[in-house]
């Protein structure tokens, strides 16, 4: 029989959680105290072979970070606005270089090419701001290696590698991290940096930038087609005077638009050997198609926005609205809850942030059909009408009723259950 003791404590749920992640630390962490976690091979090269040298990056990316500009945020308290918020007037002017689109579109440009953000802040440590972030930076994602400081604290510092075998380190409090998930977990370390949505893409990514320098060389270098020979005396060969006469004779008489696609017809015995391709030969054309499909894949961005020959109007416009819903939306749902964990307490207790979406005009069309839609559901209360709209509920009572169709009156008026299911006609 199994003696229970009542005075034994029980176990701790806290303890038993706390013991785990250190048992997992201890695991992946407890060889890196002091140094430097290995960062992803290729991340210098997403910004170099990336961003700067394929036309298909390049214009996707910034298809998506030009459409993060424009958008506000508001900075609220329960269910109204904070009146002259220091954080709004933070996130306007970040730090003196940048104002608050350049700072948005710098950040998802980082986090789009690289997988990671790092946010710097500079914080007074005394007076009327102290706890305060009175400029925040972005530090540059590719030269960021992150510093282990053993199983008890993972992560002690950033270093920036600012070259010339220099390094700069910062405090891990002083940075916010964002990042893409990583599956790659290793006692380097790789987990704690973000995968870049062009890891998936690499050998896309470098036939794509192939294609482009095999089709540049085949304009530059002029390759000739082919050669014209004869069959007969071999052993004869042109001096210079004969072969610019040829050239001459052969521009003169076959040259020109008029001898377009003409059939020559010569006695001489003659073979001709093929030389260069042509791209649509060689599939460049093709391939680059597919390369442009593969790079909207990883970005989830719509084609039709950067292929003209595979749009129309209908589903331009559609894609027009995909590039929020499906690419800008996203990057603003990492950043809020980052802002409101890390900022929002220490101006306003319990506030929070929220971007406002109301003055993007491709999704304006949507919001006119819903107006349209919810002015004839008779059967909604105001307040629910707006909820659908995303609108905060009126605090007037009127709000909460039903009008029916009967003039457009209060259903209590007409001794009606508030239901409509409730009763017949």
């Amino acid at each position: 029989m199994k003696f229970i003791n009542p005075f034994a404590r029980k176990a701790d749920p806290g303890k038993k959680l706390a013991d785990l992640q250190n048992l997992i630390n201890r695991i992946l962490y407890q060889l890196n105290n002091g140094q430097a976690y290995t960062p992803p091979d290729k991340i210098e090269s997403y910004v170099d072979d990336g961003y700067k040298s394929s036309v298909h990056v390049y214009s996707v990316i910034t298809a998506i970070t030009q459409r993060c500009t424009g958008i506000p945020f508001k900075h609220m308290a329960g269910d109204k606005e904070v009146a002259n918020s220091q954080l709004i007037q933070l996130l306007d002017r970040p730090n003196p270089s940048q104002s608050r689109d350049e700072f948005i579109t710098a950040a998802a440009s980082w986090l789009l090419i690289t997988g990671n953000v790092y946010l710097y802040e500079i914080t007074p440590t005394a007076g009327l701001n102290k706890g305060k972030p009175t400029e925040i930076w972005l530090l540059p994602s590719h030269l960021v290696t992150i510093v282990g400081g053993g199983f008890m604290d993972p992560i002690k510092e950033y270093m920036i590698n600012i070259g010339m075998g220099y390094s700069l380190p910062i405090p891990s409090e002083q940075v916010k991290h964002i990042k893409y998930f990583n599956p790659d977990y290793t006692q380097s370390g790789s987990q704690l940096y973000g995968q870049s949505p062009l890891t998936a893409a690499l050998l896309s990514l470098g036939s794509n930038n192939s294609a482009y320098r095999a089709l540049s060389k085949s304009y530059v270098n002029g390759l000739p087609p082919g050669i014209l020979t004869g069959t007969e005396n071999t052993g004869l060969e042109y001096n210079e005077t004969q072969l610019i006469e040829l050239q001459k004779r052969w521009a003169r008489e076959v040259g020109g638009d008029e001898n377009f696609r003409k059939i020559m017809f010569h006695r001489s015995p003659l073979q001709w050997i093929n030389m260069g391709w042509s791209p649509v030969d060689m599939n460049i054309l093709e391939h680059l198609k597919y390369s442009l499909q593969d790079i909207c894949n990883i970005y989830h961005a719509p084609i039709h926005l950067f292929n003209a020959a595979a749009a129309t109007l209908d589903n331009y416009k559609e894609a027009r609205k995909a590039i929020y819903t499906d690419c800008v939306f996203p990057f603003f749902d990492m950043l809020i809850p980052v802002f409101n964990e890390w900022l929002c307490g220490r101006y306003v207790p319990g506030s929070r942030l929220e971007y406002d979406t109301s003055m993007i005009s491709e999704l304006s069309a949507d919001m006119q059909k819903l107006v349209t839609a919810l002015a004839q559901a008779w059967w909604m209360t105001g307040n629910e009408k707006r909820t659908a709209m995303e609108m905060p509920e009126s605090p007037d009572g009127m709000m909460n009723e039903i009008l029916y169709p009967s003039g457009s009156v209060m259903g209590t008026d007409l001794n009606l259950p508030g239901d409509p299911n409730d009763f017949t006609l």
